[in-house]
């Protein structure tokens, strides 16, 4: 994504992107987050309120809203026992945004392992 100068929160506005919705793909979308929730979503130009409000322009990519994992043992190199925020950071970076975390019997050390199957 590319910046048309200064961008400061509560209002951001992107434009010229595309918007994945419960039941469309929007191209040539516009969003406006204020106060960090989603506002408005349409097709079309961006109108500005002003001429110090700069458009945060997404360059024609996809904007979807963050994912969620209810079974999640890892971030496909590395599972949650072995190192968590490794984990959470990745997931972050490939767009999950809630994940509950999955710890199944293969992925637990031999140690653990034999305390549960003599529990």
């Amino acid at each position: 994504m590319s910046y048309r100068g200064s961008i400061s929160p509560p209002y951001l506005p992107i434009g010229n992107c595309r918007a994945v919705l419960p039941d469309v793909v929007l191209d040539n979308a516009c969003i406006t987050i204020t106060k960090g929730a989603i506002k408005e979503i349409y097709p079309g130009s961006l109108p500005l309120p002003d001429n110090r409000t700069r458009l945060l322009d997404a360059g024609g990519k996809f904007v979807v809203p963050g994912f969620i994992d209810v079974n999640c043992h890892g971030d496909g190199t590395t599972n949650f026992l072995h190192d968590a925020e490794k984990v959470s950071r990745n997931l972050l970076r490939q767009g999950v945004a809630t994940v509950f975390p999955a710890i199944g019997y293969s992925d637990m050390n031999s140690a653990i392992a034999d305390q549960l199957r003599d529990f």
